[in-house]
């Protein structure tokens, strides 16, 4: 009970809200990403671990900082001032999945 859990299904990913309780102050979400998605941080530090694939390529769609390859088992952070962010596959065709938390609003 107040487990929060919800996926949404675009055309290039999926995004999965993991089942943290309501009260609890962080925020989970998985994104199984086929070709890229541009996450935006809301203003906050955002952390992202890559859980499958062979690897990925973080970009600031602002140019706000220069692009950054992430292997396997990577975990990156991004401060609240990077902004918006772009998660590519490295390689075309090699889905990707990646955990982004953060602090819920």
């Amino acid at each position: 009970e107040g487990v929060v859990c919800f996926f949404s299904v675009f055309a290039d990913y999926t995004r999965v809200k993991t089942g943290l309780h309501e009260l609890e102050f962080i925020e989970t979400q998985v994104y199984s990403i086929q070709t890229q998605v541009r996450i935006p941080s809301d203003g906050e530090v955002t952390v992202c671990n890559l859980v499958e694939g062979k690897g990925a390529v973080v970009e600031s769609p602002e140019g706000r900082f220069p692009p950054f390859p992430v292997h396997y088992a990577e975990t990156f952070l991004l401060p609240a001032k990077a902004g918006d962010f772009v998660i590519r596959t490295r390689e075309p065709g090699s889905p990707i999945k990646v955990l982004k938390a953060n602090v819920r609003h």
